[in-house]
């Protein structure tokens, strides 16, 4: 199976972003290497950010879970896996 337009972004417990790879990202635009160290906030309008942030942060208290929204200024609907990242037994 090829996921074309699949990508994965790792953030940590300050919403910024510690991984960013996939075809997605420079599909809409970002620069993935520029993209590290740098708050989700910074990177999404405030109306995407509302959710992203709102989902992220549940996913950093543990839960995991998947969403599909459509993001109508991207002309685009996405499902969205979000979970925790657990290392050495802490997420």
């Amino acid at each position: 199976m090829s996921l074309p337009f699949a990508s994965v972004l790792l953030v940590d417990k300050e919403l910024r972003y510690r991984a960013a790879v996939g075809a997605a990202i420079t599909f809409y635009g970002f620069d993935p290497p520029a993209m590290i160290g740098r708050l989700v906030s910074d990177t999404l309008r405030p109306d995407t950010f509302a959710f992203v942030g709102a989902a992220l942060h549940k996913a950093l208290g543990g839960e995991s879970f998947t969403e599909v929204r459509e993001i109508g200024f991207l002309h685009a609907t996405f499902e969205m896996t979000y979970g925790p990242a657990v290392e050495d037994g802490e997420i």
